[in-house]
């Protein structure tokens, strides 16, 4: 039995002589004070007290069964539940209250982080997967990826899409488990992991010659920027497909080397893509819907799509649109 999983309780508040009685009732069912103290091993003077902290912390019962008293666990989830209820409420509380303070402060967040080991690199990753309104687009070996695929299939059942380019240590067996509705590519040889969401933030995952992990983390627009155009140039580019963008009808995108390559597919299956967008025309942000009727893709200079609203047609490119009339800030894709 891993010792450490009762451990955990300590967030709970639980000193360790009260986790060893409630582990001893937990796994050994009720027991009275005399049981108690020779399974769990805590000192006889103490048994009462930690008994009445238990009993106040909702985590163990009392009943008198002729001249003795019987103890017995209330089960885990019913125990913690409202624990982690107030928890939760508190955490929301407490980052409504920073981010009320800090609106206006002029103080400013670093915008690059370094991230110190593989444990810290997966829980950024996991928080920039959850946390994204759009698009995640990454590259994973197998052991992050097997690690990541509940979270990933979660997202893409929320409608989020996630491009996800695989490298060959990643076999059939663990594409299979993916969401039908990620767009997987596959890359002959191994690269750098990357992870970019919603065009806003990334991690790049690097491994030094001593095998230690670290990362960098980016909030910084231009190096977001250059991570994309790695990402898309290095790691998308030279792999190819193994399911493409038209496993969904509908697809949120942010960027737009991402929004070619869906349209790209979805006409490619003689399907008519209409978008709903939110584009910035100079110092302007506006929303267009209409139907977007090509693309010009020309490496390492533009992607570029074409939008057919009632206003006109107008070109959308991504964060420089040095050639377009519009630069893609978000929307949605719907094809049939």
């Amino acid at each position: 039995m891993p010792e450490d999983i009762f451990q955990g309780l300590e967030m709970f508040g639980l000193s360790s002589y009260e986790i060893k009685v409630y582990k001893t009732l937990l796994i050994k069912g009720p027991q009275n004070s005399t049981d108690i103290v020779k399974n769990s091993g805590i000192p006889q003077p103490r048994v009462y007290d930690i008994f009445n902290n238990l009993v106040r912390k909702g985590l163990i019962e009392s009943s008198q069964i002729g001249k003795k008293k019987i103890f017995r666990a209330v089960p885990v989830k019913n125990a913690l539940s409202h624990h982690i209820t107030e928890m939760n409420a508190f955490l929301d509380e407490l980052d409504k209250v920073v981010r009320e303070e800090t609106k206006n402060s002029s103080v400013k967040t670093p915008y690059i982080w370094l991230i110190e080991n593989s444990e810290k690199i997966l829980e950024r990753m996991k928080e920039l997967i959850t946390e994204a309104k759009y698009e995640v687009i990454l590259s994973l070996r197998k052991e992050n990826l097997e690690e990541l695929l509940k979270i990933l299939n979660n997202e893409a059942r929320r409608g989020i899409t996630i491009a996800l380019v695989t490298f060959p240590d990643t076999g059939e067996d663990l594409i299979a488990r993916l969401n039908p509705n990620i767009v997987i590519k596959k890359r002959d040889g191994i690269a750098s992991e990357v992870l970019i969401a919603d065009r806003s933030k990334g991690i790049l995952n690097a491994e030094n010659s001593s095998k230690t992990n670290y990362g960098l983390y980016f909030e910084e627009d231009e190096i977001i920027h250059i991570l994309n155009y790695y990402f898309y140039h290095t790691i998308w580019w030279p792999s190819f497909y193994i399911t493409d963008f038209t496993n969904s009808n509908s697809r949120k995108i942010s960027t737009a080397w991402l929004t070619c390559e869906a349209v790209s597919s979805y006409k490619t299956k003689g399907m008519r893509v209409t978008a709903k967008l939110r584009l910035k025309m100079g110092d302007e942000e506006k929303d267009m819907t209409g139907e977007i009727s090509q693309i010009s893709v020309v490496p390492g200079l533009r992607h570029t799509f074409y939008l057919k609203s009632r206003s006109g047609r107008i070109s959308v490119g991504g964060k420089t649109a040095r050639f377009e009339n519009a630069r893609l800030l978000y929307g949605v894709l719907n094809a049939k």
